[in-house]
């Protein structure tokens, strides 16, 4: 059997359209600049819009409502057609909109099709077929591309592009429909027209006398199947996943990067309440792309060496402050360890262009910690830095002296406040045993003068980065801590996306994988395809 195509199918109405597809264009090119954030506004206004008819004799749902599809498919492609829609060359669509009763989507992942409108104008039109005032399973045995669940063989529609069964079986408005078919829906229904204005509005109304009478699916459109090869040329505003399962962010971002690699474009990604009279939403950390803007904003702070404004030390507001954590399944890589716990700090390093650090040689997994001027629940606090790797696992304390050795104490105690008199002490302590410099404007600014003073190149493997100590933490509190991303070195992503699992599993947030390369030009860098959304 030959199917027409979806662009002829809809022939008639795009004529019928021509003054507001001129209008549409001009707005389609706003679209396509169009942020997350509006995406969701716009459809919690045609969600909120309970319209009759839309423009010059057009049906609400042109305008009004939302249509939403499940994505209950393993396949990440998930705009691919099942043997069901190939068999009926249809797709189904619920329609939500503020006024009309529904029930929570069967799946926890899903796509929101652009309205009709906005769809023409941008070439991405698409045809409708009917409307079933309750959503039923469709066979790919069904009639009439799964319009007709009567089994009964119909005339032709004489209108083009509409194969919907209800006016040929002389059921008119929803009263007929509800004496009809009320005690047999969803499995055995017929059709409402999607054409026009009435024959739509009766499909909501026998869609409410169905659920006054305890039939609780929600209004099904039945749209003609779309080339499933060319993702770019189909209509979808946005992907979204369901609020209070936030577990399934990492499906719904498989699914936001496969479409991306497929055509080269993001596709917004929301949150959809179904019991809010709001119901969409959009955060800016949800989305996979995301962590380019974190990647710009690390290197920005990396290649930033303008002193911080009053008496804020520079890594207040610039440079790097990452930790290695490794990873576990005995333990949260946030944590601060039993080591740190015992000798009352953590350590970490601070990275900025002009301090001549390469941490290759670390290797590593951790995380990268927000400029320290940044709010947060629960800041971090620097207690002490030491120019160098200093060792500080060997003191009882890591800002404190080493053993009984004298010269360990920390540098103010011994009234080492510059350049000179810190030189003079490293010559004879070395790394190991150097004096702790202070966190205040003036001690840190010591230290990363101090690393002008080592060799060039620097050949100590362990003097090829500094080492910050901060103050301990609480146990177990991802989502108060200022964490940007997780960091890897070298051939350890492996153990990156581990810690990103875990991040996301105990806190329901994203947290982008960077990996660190100080020989790159661009040190912090983003790739989509190493996070876990991409299955590995």
């Amino acid at each position: 059997m030959q199917f027409p195509s979806w662009r002829l199918m809809h022939t008639k109405c795009i004529m019928s359209l021509w003054i507001v597809v001129v209008l549409a264009s001009a707005w389609s090119q706003a679209a396509h600049a169009l942020t997350g954030a509006d995406v969701a506004a716009l459809l919690n206004r045609r969600y909120e819009l309970a319209v009759n008819t839309c423009g010059v004799g057009k049906p609400a749902w042109y305008c009004s409502g939302v249509l939403m599809r499940d994505i209950a498919t393993d396949d990440k492609q998930f705009w691919k057609l099942d043997a069901t829609d190939q068999a009926l060359q249809s797709l189904a669509f619920t329609y939500r909109r503020q006024d009309v009763a529904s029930t929570a989507p069967s799946s926890r992942i899903g796509m929101v099709l652009a309205d009709l409108l906005t769809a023409v104008g941008e070439g991405k039109s698409y045809a409708m077929r009917c409307a079933y005032p309750v959503a039923a399973p469709l066979r790919d045995t069904d009639i009439d591309h799964g319009c007709n669940l009567t089994g009964m063989a119909l005339p032709a529609n004489p209108d083009v592009g509409d194969d919907s069964s209800c006016a040929v079986l002389g059921v008119n408005n929803a009263a007929q429909w509800a004496s009809r078919y009320l005690g047999s829906a969803p499995g055995l229904q017929c059709s409402f027209s999607v054409q026009t204005p009435t024959p739509f509005n009766q499909t909501l109304q026998a869609h409410a006398l169905a659920n006054a009478a305890g039939l609780t699916p929600d209004v099904q459109l039945l749209a003609a199947a779309w080339d499933a090869t060319h993702p770019s040329e189909i209509a979808i505003d946005a992907l979204y996943y369901l609020a209070d399962d936030k577990p399934q962010l990492r499906e719904a971002q498989a699914r936001q990067l496969a479409y991306y690699e497929a055509t080269g474009t993001w596709l917004p990604l929301l949150r959809y309440a179904p019991d809010s009279s709001t119901p969409f939403g959009f955060d800016e950390t949800d989305q996979l792309d995301y962590g380019n803007q974190v990647a710009a904003r690390i290197n920005a702070r990396y290649f930033n060496t303008t002193p911080c404004p009053g008496d804020m030390a520079a890594y207040m507001c610039n440079g790097v402050v990452a930790r290695v954590t490794g990873y576990g399944t005995n333990f949260h890589s946030w944590n601060p360890s039993p080591a740190a716990i015992a000798h009352n700090g953590v350590s970490a390093f601070y990275l900025r262009s002009d301090l001549r650090t390469d941490v290759v040689w670390l290797g590593g997994v951790g995380f990268v910690m927000r400029e320290f001027e940044a709010p947060a629940q629960h800041p971090f606090v620097m207690r002490c830095m030491y120019p160098t790797d200093a060792y500080t696992g060997e003191r009882v304390d890591k800002c404190g002296i080493w053993g009984n050795y004298s010269k360990s104490a920390p540098c103010a105690q011994l009234g080492i406040t510059d350049l000179q008199g810190w030189t003079a002490n490293y010559a004879i302590t070395g790394y190991e045993r150097q004096c702790s410099l202070g966190v205040d404007k003036a001690a840190f600014e010591l230290s990363m003068q101090a690393r002008s003073t080592l060799p060039n190149p620097i050949r100590n493997e362990v003097e090829k980065w500094n080492e910050a100590i901060l103050a301990i933490w609480p146990q177990d509190i991802p989502s108060q801590l200022p964490l940007e991303a997780i960091f890897y070195i070298g051939s350890q992503l492996a153990g990156a996306q581990f810690i990103q699992n875990d991040y996301m599993q105990q806190t329901h947030r994203f947290l982008p994988i960077l990996k660190i390369d100080e020989t790159a030009s661009t040190p912090f860098s983003y790739t989509p395809s190493d996070q876990i959304a991409n299955g590995k």
